[in-house]
C-alpha cells in the first residue's frame, strides 16, 4: 500500500515514520518546505501534475493534512481560507476532474475541533452543530462543506476533526512543547525561573502524536466513507494542570517559578471555546485504543526538549 500525504507538518512527519515502520510507503506533496531526512524522490511540489504523479507512484490512499493549525496566525479571512480550505479544495477538484479518485480506496480530509467552537459542558459528538468562533474554525468549516460537496460527487472521503495532538517533535509555539522547552531551560539555569503563559483556565483534550498516528491507521482500515470522526483522547484537562504536571515531572518546585498569566493573549478573532472535549465513541468503535497517557506524553516531551537543550548548551 502507498499513502499520499499532502502537508509537511507535525502530524505528517510522524505519519511517515509510523507507516514506514509498517512497510507502507509514503509520498509527500509539499508547498514550500520538504520534510527533512526523507527521500527527495518521494517528495513532490504542490503544483505537480496529478496524472503524472499517479502514473509514477500509484497511491492507494490520501491524507490531506495541509493547513495553518497555529490558531494565532489565522488573523485574516483571506489567508485563513487560502491556507485551510482553498489549497485542499483545488486538489480535490483536480482528483474529480481527472477521475483519479476512482483509483483510490480512501481520502482522509483533516479538519479541526475548532469547528465546534461553542462551549459544550459535555463531550462533543461529531453530530453537534458547528460554530465558527475563530477565523481558523471558519476556514475549517468551509473545508468540511467542501468535503461534503465532493462526497456527493463520488469521492471516497472520510472527514476527521483533529483535537489537540501533542508530543515529541512538535514546535515550541504550541502549548506543551513551549512548557517543556522552557522548563528545561529553567532547570539548566539558561533562563530565569519565569514562565509567561496564556489563559491557564482553558480546557483541552490532548492526544499523543503516536496515538494520533494509530487513529489515522485505524480509520484507513475500518473507517466508513462519508463519515466524520473525532480524533482525540476523550478526556480533558486545564492548561494549568498540564503545566503543573510538566513542572512536577521535571523535578522543579512550582513555588520557585514565577508564572505570569496573560488571559488576553489572543484576540477575539483567534479565540476558541474554553473547553474542547471530544466524544470518541465512533473512533473507538473502529478499534482505536490509546497506548499513551498524558503523563507518558509529558514525560517523553520533557526528555525530548532536555536533549535539545543539551545540544544548545554545546
Amino acid at each position: 500500500m502507498k499513502i499520499l500525504l499532502f502537508g509537511t507538518g507535525f502530524i505528517a512527519s510522524n505519519l511517515i515514520d509510523y507507516f514506514n515502520k509498517k512497510n507502507i510507503e509514503c509520498i509527500i506533496l509539499y508547498n514550500k518546505h520538504k520534510i527533512l531526512n526523507y527521500s527527495d524522490d518521494k517528495q513532490y511540489p504542490m503544483d505537480t501534475n496529478l496524472e503524472k504523479l499517479f502514473k509514477i507512484e500509484k497511491p492507494d490512499n490520501i491524507i490531506l493534512l495541509y493547513g495553518n493549525s497555529f490558531v494565532p496566525n489565522n488573523t485574516s479571512i483571506n489567508s485563513t481560507i487560502n491556507d485551510n480550505m482553498l489549497k485542499i479544495s483545488y486538489f480535490l477538484e483536480s482528483l474529480y476532474d481527472t477521475k483519479l479518485y476512482i483509483k483510490l480506496d480512501k481520502i482522509i480530509v483533516v479538519g479541526s475541533a475548532s469547528e465546534y467552537g461553542k462551549f459544550y459542558n459535555k463531550p462533543i459528538k461529531e453530530s453537534f452543530d458547528l460554530h465558527p468562533t475563530s477565523l481558523y474554525g471558519l476556514g475549517k468549516i468551509c473545508l468540511y462543506n467542501t468535503a461534503k460537496y465532493f462526497i456527493e460527487r463520488g469521492l471516497p472521503i472520510i472527514y476527521t476533526r483533529q483535537f489537540n495532538t501533542v508530543g515529541i517533535g512538535q514546535r515550541d509555539s504550541f502549548v506543551l512543547a513551549s512548557f517543556t522547552k522552557n522548563i528545561n531551560l529553567i532547570k539548566k539555569k539558561l533562563i530565569k525561573p519565569i514562565l509567561n503563559v496564556g489563559d491557564l483556565s482553558q480546557e483541552r483534550d490532548f492526544l499523543d502524536i503516536r496515538d494520533t498516528c494509530d487513529a489515522y491507521d485505524v480509520i484507513l482500515k475500518n473507517g466508513k466513507i462519508g463519515e466524520v470522526y473525532n480524533i482525540a483522547s476523550g478526556e480533558y484537562i486545564t492548561i494549568k494542570s498540564l503545566l503543573y504536571i510538566a513542572i512536577e515531572q521535571s523535578g522543579l518546585d512550582v513555588k520557585n517559578i514565577e508564572i505570569n498569566e496573560n488571559i488576553s493573549l489572543f484576540s477575539k478573532e483567534e479565540s476558541l471555546s474554553k473547553r474542547l472535549h471530544a466524544d470518541i465513541e465512533k473512533l473507538t468503535a473502529l478499534g482505536f485504543k490509546r497506548s499513551y497517557t498524558l503523563e507518558n506524553t509529558v514525560q517523553d516531551t520533557l526528555k525530548y526538549w532536555e536533549k535539545r537543550c543539551l545540544i544548545a548548551e554545546k
